[in-house]
């Protein structure tokens, strides 16, 4: 910016209002931030160039000040040009992207669990539901197109606990710089329990079924 002052600015000092053309391509990047800052160059070129009225002793007294004024008034204004172009390229921290839903705790088989997304910060373009046997392992869905998640639990079988994830695969956790994303489960119900002749029992553990579904 100097090099810029002492190459070109002598040329304006009887015009500082056009050193903003001059300087804008040094301080400033991008249309919306060289608008921002014409604005903030106007409007303070405006307040120092309002009148004093000078009494009349006084007069002669400002016509033997020295010529060092000007550039003092000069500096005045380039010290604001360079406050304004330091709060525009101050950038806010982005707010930490989340990822949460909610559903009921209990799914009877046959019916529809809904998991509500309540997600907030993260590009909703790039989700991915996923529900998981815990006790095989198996994926039973997977799920990239729903922002909500409707699921149809149409069997059981020996463990009837699902997991149930949703991550956004654009949004990184800043601790971990992986995907960020939000794990939980739901339990499912036999909408009619079987009669005692066909509840199977594991082998020494007389209390747990699942449903034959």
């Amino acid at each position: 910016m100097l090099k810029v002052l002492e190459s070109t600015g002598q040329s304006n000092l009887k015009s500082p209002e056009k050193l903003k053309f001059l300087l804008a391509p040094v301080l400033v990047q991008g249309r919306a931030e060289q608008e921002r800052f014409y604005e903030i160059f106007d409007r303070y070129w405006e307040e120092v160039q309002r009148p004093w009225e000078m009494p009349v002793t006084e007069v002669e007294v400002e016509k033997r000040r020295p010529n060092w004024l000007r550039w003092l008034l000069v500096a005045l204004v380039l010290g604001g040009l360079i406050w304004a172009a330091i709060k525009l390229g101050q950038k806010e921290n982005p707010p930490a992207p989340k990822v949460y839903f909610e559903h009921p705790p209990e799914v009877t088989l046959g019916d529809t669990i809904h998991f509500t997304n309540l997600s907030a910060n993260i590009d909703s373009s790039a989700l991915l539901w996923e529900i998981v046997n815990t006790a095989t392992g198996q994926t039973e869905l997977v799920d990239s197109q729903s922002f909500d998640l409707n699921f149809v639990v149409n069997k059981a079988g020996e463990n009837p606990d699902r997991e149930v994830r949703l991550t956004c695969l654009k949004s990184l956790d800043p601790k971990t710089n992986q995907p960020v994303s939000h794990v939980s489960s739901f339990h499912i119900l036999c909408n009619n329990l079987p009669v005692i002749d066909t509840i199977l029992a594991q082998p020494g553990n007389k209390n747990q079924w699942y449903c034959p579904f």
